[in-house]
């Protein structure tokens, strides 16, 4: 087996809409150092090594995740980003926008979590929530261990249901409505952050119990020149309509801040004289 062992969780594709193909670079700031600095290629940002690795059986599986990965969202990631740009530019909502809206709706769901740190805290609760159950003994159980705590060339409790969720999700919102941002200025562009996109949660649906929330918001920055929301019709933020919205300099620069914001160590832009002032 081909053991692609750095893997990202930020996919690949979607980090090249924010790489300068004219200076052959993407800049990076990292907030933990406070400084900026650059790349020549996308394969070391937003990865770690065996971040999707699986263990079965004893063996370990470096593939099966990334496989999946690429089938779902890889591999048509740019035909689906030329048709949500055709829309841009002509505005004709038809049947192959929709569904490359949903296929973005869907990628955004699993956002963040790829993240190392999302799923570090979901084996954190597995681990935690059954030595509270059961009591220090289960640390004797050595194939407890190996499923919920780092082993080996495994780092986390990875699993191909993970690539169920955003359908799942989805169908929960219900009727969905988009908004398309578009800088209108060409010296505006977005950056993409670490966590990749951000979900909210609200009391949508009813349960017999009440405190359950669900996903009813998704936003991210599909490329350097387009951010996507999706709203769940159900939610108390929807708007009424789906739509596209061009923006002055002063609202793309309040949604990067936000990115910037919400991002846990890094975000990546194509231009750094923009980085530097959103920075500063």
């Amino acid at each position: 087996m081909n053991k692609a062992q750095n893997h990202h969780y930020v996919s690949q594709t979607h980090i090249k809409k924010f790489f300068n193909y004219d200076l052959k670079k993407i800049f990076i700031y990292d907030k933990r150092y406070g400084d900026i600095r650059y790349k020549n290629g996308t394969k070391y940002i937003f990865s770690e090594d065996n971040l999707n690795t699986m263990l079965i059986e004893n063996e370990f599986d470096y593939a099966t995740i990334e496989n999946l990965y690429n089938k779902y969202f890889e591999n048509d990631f740019n035909k689906n980003y030329k048709i949500v740009e055709k829309f841009i530019n002509q505005q004709i909502l038809d049947k192959d926008t929709e569904n490359a809206l949903r296929f973005f709706a869907r990628y955004g769901v699993l956002g963040n979590h790829r993240t190392p740190e999302h799923k570090k805290e979901i084996a954190d609760i597995f681990y935690f929530g059954l030595i509270e159950g059961l009591g220090d003994k289960i640390l004797e159980n050595q194939e407890f261990l190996k499923v919920a705590q780092p082993y080996g060339d495994k780092k986390y409790s990875n699993s191909e249901i993970d690539l169920e969720i955003p359908n799942i999700i989805l169908d929960l919102m219900g009727d969905i409505f988009f908004t398309i941002y578009v800088p209108n200025s060409i010296c505006d562009v977005f950056i993409l952050s670490d966590y990749c996109s951000l979900t909210l949660r609200e009391k949508t649906n009813k349960y017999l119990n009440t405190d359950i929330t669900e996903i009813s918001t998704i936003s991210f920055p599909l490329s350097s020149k387009i951010f996507l929301e999706f709203y769940s019709t159900k939610s108390t933020h929807s708007p009424q309509k789906s739509e596209i919205k061009f923006l002055n300099s002063t609202e793309v620069e309040l949604i990067n801040k936000e990115t910037l914001s919400l991002s846990y160590k890094c975000v990546v832009c194509s231009d750094e004289n923009y980085l530097q002032n959103l920075i500063s």
